[in-house]
């Protein structure tokens, strides 16, 4: 094996391997993006539904609050202006006023000493209720209280308590109560549907505990301030996340504030498990990620085992392939001797600069369409504006005229079977303006127009602000005679008109049928 293939082998391999590489890290990013996104859309869902979820806490809340103190307007309406003397018909009502009141509640009616006086609950017995901060409060002037979490002396179940002082004449002579056990909120908890780890909870606006779901043992620490709180500052609701000081789960939160009430409701969803399905997406992802991997690996030393073999195989083919680079060597050494014989007759031509200028102005235009085929990796097509404009450019630079050129031409193509006789059109067009249109002309112009159709035809305008000519005193020469020729080479016609300079007109050619339907199919 030869140095050349030898490094040329060492190059394909790495090659190969960079790219191999490159599409391994192509894997990784997608899928780390992937992964972002994702984590990011299920983050943001479940913020979605805590907030949702909050919304109706907060419904049911609002009634709940309403309800409560409905009630205990009613009783405080039904009770006489001695709350001991209540009778019959007056208990009646009482049960009337919280009859309609959801879950276990029951009503209590005592006196200015604290003595139950009247209840709903038929557990009832004689216990101090004094020390309560729902009757302290009533006692010390408060016209309603509600209270923190409590654990019901009763039954044992955590409860809260709505109350309501009973006066006459500004003196107090007892209160009203109803309490509600905590499991009122089972019914919203199972509704919003948050997760088995989930809770929703309400709190007083001064960040008191009031009721949450599901129910802890011990009750929590009242004492520790809610983050909520300092939210409550800037906006009525919000969410965030939280390490839960009472079980240490955590959580994604969402609190508001409950208008017409002293209440923020919070709902709190268990932040790993509304985060699930990301870790499943992720779990999906990494083994995909693996296989695509471990297939780009695969496929990598396929591709090389697939390589040394065709080096095998090129090896064979090598002389035969030696030989025939010594013909093309040849070939291409008789094209230069030939070429170099045309180079050496055309320096012993004599001709007038004149000619020689003309002469080299056609070739050029010839020069400036092969430039455009090359310049743009387009072999069939050519575009038109551009070729206009660099044979004209090349013109009035070689003729280091002042003239200035105006284009208006639409951006259409143009196949390079009509881009020679096109440009040598141009020539000597722009040529003849500029050699014979303005001997006092202070502000020489050109304009040309082009406008082209589905059809592959154009009609164009060269338009000279000159002294203009008369067509049919001007003898032909071989200029006119190669517009002619450019122009029936192009499947056209063309005039000439005098107005305010010379104007030609011409409709052409600049696309053969076959390559004009051709585009409007794929259009």
């Amino acid at each position: 094996m030869s140095l050349r293939t030898e490094r040329r082998r060492h190059t394909v391999e790495r090659t190969s391997s960079l790219l191999l590489a490159s599409l391994i890290l192509i894997i990784v990013i997608l899928t780390s993006g992937w992964l972002v996104q994702s984590y990011k859309a299920a983050r943001d869902n479940l913020t979605e539904r805590v907030t949702a979820s909050t919304k109706i806490v907060a419904t049911h809340a609002q009634w709940l609050n309403a309800a409560a103190w409905q009630a205990l307007r009613r009783i405080d309406d039904a009770l006489p202006a001695s709350v001991g003397d209540t009778n019959a018909a007056q208990i009646a009502n009482i049960q009337d006023a919280v009859k309609d009141l959801p879950g276990r509640v029951q009503a209590y009616v005592v006196d200015a000493n604290g003595q139950t006086v009247y209840s709903t609950d038929p557990q009832v017995k004689p216990i101090n209720i004094t020390d309560r901060a729902y009757f302290s409060a009533l006692k010390d002037g408060a016209q309603t209280y509600v209270s923190s979490l409590l654990t019901s002396r009763l039954n044992g179940q955590q409860i809260f308590v709505f109350s309501r002082r009973l006066s006459e004449g500004g003196v107090f002579r007892g209160a009203a109560m109803v309490s509600f056990e905590v499991n009122v909120l089972a019914p919203i908890w199972e509704s919003v549907a948050l997760g088995s780890n989930s809770t929703i909870s309400l709190f007083r606006n001064d960040g008191v505990l009031v009721a949450r779901y599901p129910t802890v043992e011990p009750l929590p620490d009242s004492k520790t301030t809610p983050r909520f709180i300092e939210q409550l500052k800037e906006a009525s609701a919000g969410n965030y996340e939280i390490i839960s000081p009472i079980d240490g789960v955590q959580r994604m939160v969402g609190y508001a504030a409950v208008p017409g009430t002293r209440f923020v409701v919070v709902s709190a969803a268990d932040y790993a498990q509304g985060m699930e399905g990301f870790w499943r997406n992720f779990a999906l992802a990494m083994g995909l990620a693996t296989i695509a991997i471990l297939g780009a690996l695969v496929a990598g030393w396929w591709i090389r085992s697939l390589y040394r073999h065709e080096e095998m195989q090129a090896a064979q083919i090598r002389q035969a392939n030696e030989q025939n680079e010594l013909l093309l060597r040849e070939i291409h050494h008789r094209v230069k001797n030939n070429l170099q014989s045309v180079q050496s007759l055309l320096r012993i031509q004599t001709l007038p600069p004149e000619t020689q200028k003309v002469l080299s102005n056609r070739i050029g235009a010839m020069v400036a369409v092969h430039e455009r085929i090359y310049s743009q990796d387009g072999f069939q097509e050519i575009d038109l504006p551009a070729l206009v404009m660099a044979v004209v450019d090349r013109l009035v630079e070689a003729y280091a005229s002042p003239v200035k050129v105006r284009y208006d031409i639409d951006p259409v193509p143009v196949d390079n079977e009509c881009a020679t006789p096109l440009a040598l059109l141009f020539t000597e067009l722009v040529t003849n303006s500029i050699k014979y249109a303005f001997p006092d002309q202070p502000d020489p112009q050109i304009t040309i127009t082009i406008r082209g159709y589905e059809n592959g035809r154009a009609t164009m305008t060269v338009r000279d602000n000159g002294k203009g000519f008369d067509v049919d005193k001007t003898p032909k020469n071989m200029g006119s005679r190669l517009m002619t020729g450019a122009v029936r080479q192009l499947g056209g016609s063309a005039r000439f008109e005098r107005d305010g300079g010379t104007v030609f007109h011409a409709e052409v050619t600049i696309r053969s049928p076959k390559l004009a339907s051709k585009r409007q199919a794929s259009a």
